[in-house]
């Protein structure tokens, strides 16, 4: 395992290397070109286990890749501008640049996505507390209606039975008899 970022910085040029050269059957194929065994390529390019020197300048030799750009992500000076990756050796290591933006991307548009889903459902938590407050105000409304008519219909009462005001108006309860009484007088039931 590399053990630190420049470790990982060389492992990763390496992979990306590897990846370039679009090899169908990568472990077998840079075994026999290298002359190492199949098991320690496996490990390099699996395991994640640090790639040695000495294997690395062999690849790079085999391949024609600049030893000093993979060791240390600098072009060497003693090479000229013809080793270098090669165009699919670009476009692999791109391509791996492009997927690692494409996932920050999805990730982002996820999160504004919940942010957003988070706005509309506070949104509806505001239209449901406006209703609800709409329906107790409503409430509110009716119960001081239903006092006024009940009111009227003590007046009524009042007024058909002759009696005063004050009388009707001793308790709930009474009201209620009240009620009855002039209904069953009239021959109506009470609701």
């Amino acid at each position: 395992m590399p053990t630190n970022i420049k470790d990982k910085a060389l492992q990763d040029r390496f992979l990306q290397a590897v990846k370039g050269l679009s090899l169908r059957f990568e472990v077998a194929d840079i075994a026999k070109a290298t002359g190492m065994g199949e098991p320690t390529v496996s490990t390099y390019l699996n395991s994640g286990r640090q790639v040695s020197r000495p294997f690395l300048r062999k690849f790079c030799e085999v391949y024609g890749i600049d030893y000093d750009l993979i060791s240390s992500g600098r072009k060497g000076k003693a090479q000229g501008n013809a080793d270098h990756f090669s165009p699919d050796q670009l476009y692999a290591m791109f391509m791996s640049v492009s997927d690692k933006q494409t996932d920050i991307l999805k990730s982002i548009e996820s999160k504004m996505a919940q942010q957003d889903s988070q706005a509309r459902i506070e949104k509806k938590i505001e239209e449901a507390d406006a209703n609800l407050r709409l329906v107790l105000e409503t409430l509110r409304t009716v119960a001081v209606r239903q006092e006024a008519d009940e009111e009227i219909i003590l007046h009524s009462l009042a007024r058909i039975e002759r009696k005063p005001e004050k009388e009707l108006f001793l308790d709930a309860g009474r009201r209620k008899g009240q009620i009855e009484k002039v209904a069953n007088k009239h021959g109506n039931k009470p609701a």
